[in-house]
């Protein structure tokens, strides 16, 4: 084989299948999904990211470029209540109660959290899960997921 092929064996399967492509004379007729948690637009636009910056503007300037950062407090709570309200929790068995009460712990303590994420639903849920009765989880959430408060 020499440098300007190579070869694609496929032995997941019960046979074996091979493949000489010229990499100098394929076309790639399929779609990429890139995903991030960059910005692109923005790391362009600054004067810190030196010889990728071609390279990012090259790959904004072939795609169609879709930010989904949720930036504000507001976003990310319509995003939890979506994505709960979909069905995230369904496999902690939570009623429908159970469920709301998590949110809207979540929402009431947002400023107090470390972070407002999907990841952090799940964190809490955990807790719950682990220790519901007398607010205990509350306790382990306050010590495990909130920031500190610094005293001055």
């Amino acid at each position: 084989m020499n440098d300007n092929n190579f070869e694609l064996n496929n032995i997941a399967s019960n046979y074996s299948v091979d493949w000489e492509v010229d990499i100098h004379q394929y076309e790639f007729n399929g779609s990429i999904i890139f995903i991030s948690n960059l910005k692109f637009d923005k790391l362009t636009q600054s004067g810190r990211i030196g010889k990728i910056k071609d390279h990012l503007e090259a790959i904004i300037s072939r795609c169609h470029y879709l930010d989904l950062t949720l930036d504000t407090m507001r976003d990310k709570m319509l995003r939890i209540h979506q994505i709960v309200g979909d069905g995230m929790l369904d496999e902690y068995k939570f009623n429908k109660t159970e469920t709301a009460m998590i949110v809207d712990y979540i929402d009431e303590n947002k400023e107090k959290l470390r972070e407002v994420s999907l990841r952090m639903v799940l964190k809490i849920s955990d807790l719950y899960k682990m220790a519901p009765k007398n607010d205990h989880w509350k306790r382990l959430v306050e010590t495990t997921c909130m920031q500190r408060e610094v005293l001055s």
